[in-house]
């Protein structure tokens, strides 16, 4: 039976000094479409202006490029030094690109999805341009009151934030897509070559080894990816907590106070964002592997091979994961405190904090979940344990 694949396609506008990123986002790219076709059912069309056009001539240089770019359905920015060339209504062409989607955002906010990424290395002496940079602040600025949520980054964090960037937009597009598909996407009829799993057909146990391996360490990769989040924004934080509270006793005039709300805003929220797709992920990862262990034992089982030693293994395993995961309980519960305790200065520091609260929460009330999984695991283990010991000394009687 053929498989719908969902095509998206994605333009990637930038000037030519992020010419690193630009082979990060294809290489990204690639390995999405190798990864994750089964998953999300999806693959990513990369069109740039050096693969997607030819010479020809217009009204202008951009214009003709533009027309030849056509329809796309994601739009990713990316700036760090360089504005760009202008064009006869846009300060660069990456400027003009941009309202172009944004247009059409605005016409349909369903049918097009814009990510906008600024580098904030530091430029070499040398390659300074003070009007360049000027442009690019100013644009940057822009983007707040349009509504947009852009993202600053470092050069050697770019791929890690680009490859869970992509991944949440098209999962999460797609999850929608019975309401609000978009109509530009092109639908592409993939037939298996391999024969298709039936998911719901009985795994048997090297199946059910892989399954415990893979989820286990995908549910531990997003563990990672949260508290390196968190020991980001707790060190983020820090500094302008104090500020906060300046403000909060008036300290400070009103315009330094409010870039400081703004700033810490910013902060609050991008760790937001960066927290959703981990949160909403690892602790059905972290069930999915637990559900395998009993699957195994009941297999072994089956088959009259399973062991007390084998038991006692599985044991000791999940002891060691609940004691990691109740000593990284009281630190998490001091940093919610420590959010819900912000100063309550303004709208935006009240409703960012209670976003990342919200959050915090949800995945503080997971790891308890998991420590009464993992008890609940270890007593019916020990019961398997008992029911062996007693088989065994019968015989031995």
């Amino acid at each position: 039976m053929p498989e719908v694949i969902t095509n998206y396609r994605l333009f990637l506008a930038s000037p030519g000094d992020v010419a690193n990123e630009r082979d990060i986002v294809k290489k990204v790219i690639l390995d999405f479409n190798v990864q994750y076709v089964r998953e999300l059912k999806s693959t990513i069309s990369l069109m740039t202006w050096e693969n997607n056009t030819h010479p020809a001539f217009g009204n202008y240089p951009q214009g003709v490029i533009s027309q030849q770019i056509g329809e796309y359905d994601i739009f990713v920015g990316v700036l760090w030094s360089k504005f760009g060339t202008p064009t006869p209504s846009y300060g660069s062409g990456t400027e003009e690109e941009f309202n172009m989607a944004y247009d059409k955002f605005k016409s349909n906010p369903n049918e097009i999805r814009i990510m906008i990424y600024f580098n904030q290395d530091g430029v070499p002496i040398n390659d300074i341009d003070i009007e360049q940079i000027a442009k690019i602040k100013s644009f940057k600025q822009k983007l707040t009151p349009l509504g947009g949520y852009y993202f600053d980054f470092s050069s050697n964090k770019f791929e890690e934030f680009f490859r869970k960037h992509i991944y949440d937009v098209i999962s999460r597009w797609n999850s929608h897509c019975a309401i609000v598909c978009p109509n530009p996407l092109e639908n592409l009829i993939k037939e298996e070559i391999d024969e298709k799993i039936d998911e719901n057909e009985e795994l048997g146990w090297l199946d059910y080894q892989d399954v415990i391996s893979n989820k286990f360490e995908e549910s531990t990769t997003y563990i990672n990816m949260i508290a390196d989040e968190l020991s980001k924004f707790t060190i983020e934080i820090t500094g302008k907590t104090a500020e906060l509270n300046f403000v909060n006793q008036s300290q400070y005039g009103n315009n330094v106070g409010k870039q400081i709300v703004s700033q810490s805003a910013k902060i609050i929220n991008r760790c937001s964002i960066s927290l959703e797709m981990p949160i909403q992920n690892w602790y059905s990862l972290f069930l999915d592997g637990i559900n395998a262990m009993k699957e195994i034992i009941l297999l072994t089982e089956e088959i009259g091979n399973l062991t007390t030693k084998e038991l006692e293994d599985s044991k000791t395993q999940l002891e060691i994961v609940h004691t990691a995961i109740e000593t990284s309980l009281e630190p998490n519960n001091e940093l919610l405190k420590s959010i819900k305790d912000l100063p309550k200065i303004s709208q935006q520091i009240i409703i960012a904090k209670k976003n990342l609260a919200s959050k915090i929460n949800l995945f503080i009330t997971d790891m308890q979940r998991s420590l009464i999984d993992i008890e609940e695991f270890i007593q019916y283990i020990e019961s398997k344990i008992e029911v062996i010991e007693n088989s065994q000394e019968i015989k031995s009687n």
